[in-house]
């Protein structure tokens, strides 16, 4: 018997990766939070989230950031949010680029 991996639709990115890659697959379906359990398939699940789409997002960023610093002369600023393991909501570590 198969054992499907659904990812929540309130998991954050970095939980999404470390759990695709614990597993070894390279696509989840995202099931949404909100849904009922007897809603239909269509209803639960809001799309899949995939290692190809996430390295094509993280390739975009590098190329929007190159094109920044080529254009501006200048390194946007970065902004570290580590989060507080009591506070549910900001778990985890993320990245926000400031540009001026």
């Amino acid at each position: 018997m198969a054992i499907v991996i659904e990812l929540r639709s309130d998991t954050s990115l970095h939980e999404a990766i470390k759990t695709l890659a614990k597993n070894r697959i390279l696509s989840a379906p995202v099931r949404d939070v909100d849904a009922p359990q007897d809603a239909s398939w269509m209803d639960k699940y809001l799309g899949v989230i995939e290692f190809a789409g996430i390295t094509h997002w993280v390739l975009h960023q590098v190329l929007y950031m190159f094109f920044y610093i080529f254009l501006n002369n200048s390194i946007p600023q970065m902004h570290w949010l580590v989060g507080n393991s009591n506070d549910p909501e900001h778990v985890g570590s993320h990245i926000f680029l400031q540009f001026q």
